[in-house]
């Protein structure tokens, strides 16, 4: 049975040595990048740079840790994942001990008992195991499980309240529901002053002076200068919708069972709290034995935690509607119900069986019946979402492999939409920046590639008897037509490491000496037939698909290049060269809408919009000579469940063309809009450069294509571009 207790964190360990990316993701850049960072160009640091705010936290006990902790690995942000695992023992640890004290059972009947709650509280279905900055989001429950044992030993009643008002300090300035630690705690806090202390009475008074003396301190240091992130919704909305804000809580509530489902969530979540309220009743009715009070309080402590947890976030995450309540990152403070659960109906089983308690006929076999059934659904809905959530972290984990490759060949080619979804939604211009502060500092392991890995020099020394993938079934030369697409598909594998490659890198060749990238591909397509012809299972998902067009390949292009490419070595590998015919060579401002094809020109509307033109929405604009002109906006097509194939830029009464793009940038505000999922994706850049415009004053407009119906579609908003002449 120990063996069984143990497997679930061995498990996930395993899951997290394969799937983590030693890479900053989201707020790493900030906590603890920020500081590292001013630690490496020789600053100062002040007591401020740990007790500062990130978004509600106030992480100043996780900042210490992760500076040692990056001290000795150079910032290798694998370690602080495994630091959230070590933290997770710690609970689980806590977690056993206390039902050695409270549950009456033998051995065997704990370890199962704690083999159940390991499921939930080790399940990798939770962002938070492979994100380097979440460790601190385990401490507050590992203090407050701490706190619940502390409470229940036989140690000196003032080393119980000092021990307490300690791990309650770390709690609070670990995360923000840390401040919890004060408030659920106070259960266990009561009962060890007023039931197993048998002390003075000043003794007590003293004991619960300091515990809410030591909680206003922190308050007030919590909330010092405390400012509410502006992006975060009102916790008024919360009671404008109160049908949603039940939802929201239920829904919070069941998502460690729900696999990210919100019916599923919501039901489970009503069961839970069904549950919950069934107990809290018999503990207010006959649950007034010192012996059962000691008993069942710490689990009350427990699950007090998710309860609060979960009304916290209802209310401060309410308005950004019910997908907000199910997020894998929130299911670290959901699931400590279940767990509490789990004990307390053993617990109150055993207090109605030693009163002799008679509710109903045939009450033995009844409880025993829903015992088992209770049990069966529990084991069969937590290995599910365990195996889901193996599946998971490793999907997680291409994410975030697939983002490393974007910024590691950021010096060579933005790809906004890639670093924006797996490395930082920051804006590009800071996370450049970022990038090339961490770079020059020793931050970034490995560092971002540099201006050798495409040199002509280099493709010598990377061709090797080594075949690291194909490009398939494609004629020699390649004749791309203005205005087609061309679906390229192929492989990609590291033999060396023998797993796939991290990403495909498309180069074209012949404008300039070195390779040019034009994309950043990821590898995740089914092949097993790659599998098969190399008996090598993790080439399974070795694939890789790209749509390419002629827009994006410059005239006087001769070839395109793939390239595989090896995040934990910076390194491409050649993959195979097309050599490539285009069937005109004039220039894309040389082509009108008119040159498209036999297409339809509708005007039914809305299509979309231009939102933005170098950042801002001014209708007029003046732009300097030679400078890149970037436009933004999002497009639709109309009656249609899907997202348009192009969007077209043009200048002038003649509406000749100086951009295309695709439509891939997310606009969850446009999908709300329309109250249509599939437009998530609906927002476009493009960019062109100023030196297309011969006028000092142009119209520019945006065109809306649906290849497959032949339909063009003009945006009805345009823009007035005037040259500057300085």
């Amino acid at each position: 049975m120990t063996s069984l207790v143990i497997l679930p964190p061995i498990f996930l360990g395993v899951g997290i040595f394969q799937n983590s990316v030693n890479i900053p993701y989201m707020d790493d850049w900030f906590t603890p990048g920020g500081i590292l960072l001013k630690i490496r160009q020789g600053n100062t640091l002040s007591f401020q740079d740990f007790i500062s705010q990130h978004n509600e936290s106030r992480p100043l006990f996780p900042r210490f840790i992760f500076i040692i902790l990056a001290s000795f690995t150079n910032w290798n942000l694998r370690y602080q994942m495994l630091l959230s695992l070590l933290i997770a023992v710690v609970t689980a640890l806590n977690i056993f001990f206390l039902s050695k004290k409270t549950v009456n059972g033998n051995v065997l009947q704990l370890l199962f008992l704690s083999f159940l709650a390991n499921l939930l509280m080790f399940s990798p279905l939770s962002e938070n195991w492979i994100w380097g900055i979440q460790a601190k989001v385990f401490i507050p429950i590992a203090c407050i499980t701490s706190i619940a044992l502390i409470f229940q030993s036989h140690i000196q009643y003032e080393r119980q309240i000092f021990f307490g008002v300690c791990l309650a300090t770390i709690s609070t300035f670990s995360y923000a529901n840390g401040l919890l630690a004060w408030v659920v705690t106070i259960p266990s806090l009561l009962v060890a002053t007023f039931i197993r202390f048998s002390g003075k009475f000043k003794t007590r008074i003293l004991g619960l002076s300091l515990w809410f003396a030591g909680l206003s301190l922190n308050l007030s240091l919590y909330f010092y200068n405390y400012g509410k992130p502006g992006h975060h919704p009102s916790f008024l909305d919360g009671l404008n919708n109160p049908l949603q804000t039940i939802q929201f809580f239920l829904a919070f509530l069941g998502a460690s069972l729900g696999e990210q489902n919100i019916i599923k969530s919501i039901i489970l979540g009503g069961v839970l709290v069904f549950i919950f309220t069934l107990l809290c009743f018999y503990i207010l009715i006959w649950g007034r034995n010192q012996n059962f009070i000691k008993r069942i309080t710490p689990w009350i402590v427990v699950a007090s935690y998710s309860f609060f947890s979960g009304l916290i976030t209802t209310l401060g995450r309410v308005g950004f509607g019910l997908g907000a309540a199910i997020p894998p990152r929130y299911i670290n403070f959901s699931l400590f119900l279940s767990v509490a659960l789990i004990y307390m109906m053993v617990i109150v089983w055993q207090d109605i069986k030693s009163k002799q308690l008679q509710f109903f006929p045939y009450q033995k076999f009844i409880f025993r019946l829903i015992a088992s059934a209770l049990t069966t659904t529990f084991l069969y809905l937590s290995i599910k979402g365990f195996y889901y959530g193996m599946e998971t972290m490793k999907y997680k984990g291409e994410e975030r492999t697939y983002g490393k490759s974007c910024l590691l060949l950021i010096n060579y080619y933005v790809d906004q939409s890639c670093i924006r979804s797996y490395i930082s939604n920051i804006s590009i211009v800071d996370i450049l920046a970022k990038a090339s502060q961490f770079n020059q500092y020793d931050l970034l392991t490995p560092k971002l590639v540099n201006d050798q890995i495409f040199t002509i020099e280099d493709k010598q020394d990377l061709v090797t008897n080594k075949i690291y993938g194909n490009i398939d079934n494609l004629s020699q030369p390649l004749l791309l037509k203005p205005f087609e697409d061309i679906t390229l598909t192929g492989w990609a594998i590291l033999p060396e490491q023998k797993r796939k490659a991290d990403a495909v890198i498309l180069t074209y060749e012949g404008i300039q000496e070195n390779s040019q990238p034009f994309t950043i591909v990821r590898v995740n397509q089914e092949r097993p037939d790659v599998a098969e012809e190399f008996n090598q299972s993790n080439y399974q998902a070795s694939g890789w698909q790209y749509d390419l067009s002629s827009f994006q390949i410059p005239a006087g292009t001769k070839q395109i290049t793939a390239w595989a490419f090896d995040t934990e070595k910076a390194k491409a590998y050649k993959i195979k060269s097309l050599s490539l015919q285009l069937s005109s060579h004039k220039k894309l401002s040389s082509f009108k809408i008119t040159d498209i094809g036999k297409i339809q020109l509708l005007s039914q509307q809305p299509v979309g919009n231009i939102d933005v033109i170098n950042g801002s929405t001014k209708t007029q604009q003046a732009v300097a000579k030679d400078s890149q002109i970037i436009v933004a906006g999002w497009a639709t097509l109309p009656q249609q469940d899907r997202i348009p194939d192009k969007v077209f830029i043009t200048i002038g009464n003649t509406n000749n063309i100086v951009a295309a793009t695709s439509i891939n940038v997310e606009r969850p505000d446009v999908a709300a809009a329309f109250k249509n999922s599939i437009l998530t994706q609906s927002g476009w850049k493009a960019n062109f450069s100023s030196s297309l415009l011969k006028e000092d004053s142009i119209e520019l407009k945006a065109w809306v294509y649906d290849q497959k119906n032949k339909v063009l579609y003009p945006i009805p908003n345009t823009f007035d571009l005037q040259l500057s002449k300085e």
